[in-house]
């Protein structure tokens, strides 16, 4: 069976042909992979934009997925506007971005060129991911403020609504991919039949 990640980069049309995906006995034309992302679109919106901006880098689903989250915040939550919209593109920039540690380059580690050897990057934590404490997320979103927030501002009565974001983000994705796989399961069985 297909990757979610080969499915949505193929469906890209900067990698699309029209070769079959793959050349068992019941090959997937591009037509079954439009067909399957189209359904995927329609019964999971948010999950697929999450996919589409994570996996294809697209900026028209980038830009709904800030705008309905920063709409969420402003409509919902009744969060100034341009703190809804600098926690709107933290939460997309969390779920959807790879975050890749730019000095160590994801390795967690960096050579020590004084003594020739690896240590931990004390910009990632050795992690190789840039994931932001709260203090640092707090930071990023401040600066861009006009009415600047304290921390423990941020912290009581924004950064769960945050993180609440974050989640449901990572579960409409979830979704997206386990109905992928399901209408892909289900196409597998129809040409094996």
């Amino acid at each position: 069976m297909m990757s979610i990640e080969r499915l949505y980069s193929r469906e890209c049309p900067k990698s699309q042909s029209g070769e079959a995906t793959s050349h068992g006995l019941n090959p997937m034309t591009p037509a079954d992979i439009l067909n399957i992302l189209a359904q995927v679109q329609h019964h999971e919106p948010i999950g697929n934009a999450v996919l589409e901006a994570k996996i294809q880098l697209n900026n028209t689903s980038r830009a709904k997925l800030l705008g309905s989250i920063n709409k969420d915040f402003v409509v919902n939550q009744n969060i100034a506007a341009d703190l809804s919209a600098m926690l709107a593109y933290h939460v997309v920039r969390e779920v959807c971005d790879t975050c890749i540690c730019p000095k160590c380059k994801g390795n967690g580690s960096v050579l020590y060129k004084k003594e020739s050897r690896l240590v931990e990057c004390k910009n990632c934590t050795g992690i190789g991911r840039i994931v932001y404490t709260t203090k640092k997320l707090y930071l990023q979103i401040n600066k861009n403020l006009s009415d600047k927030l304290t921390f423990e501002q941020f912290n009581h009565q924004y950064y769960d609504k945050y993180m609440k974001a974050v989640d449901n983000l990572h579960v409409a994705e979830s979704k997206a991919k386990a109905f992928a796989h399901e209408v892909m399961d289900r196409i597998a069985g129809d040409m094996a039949a």
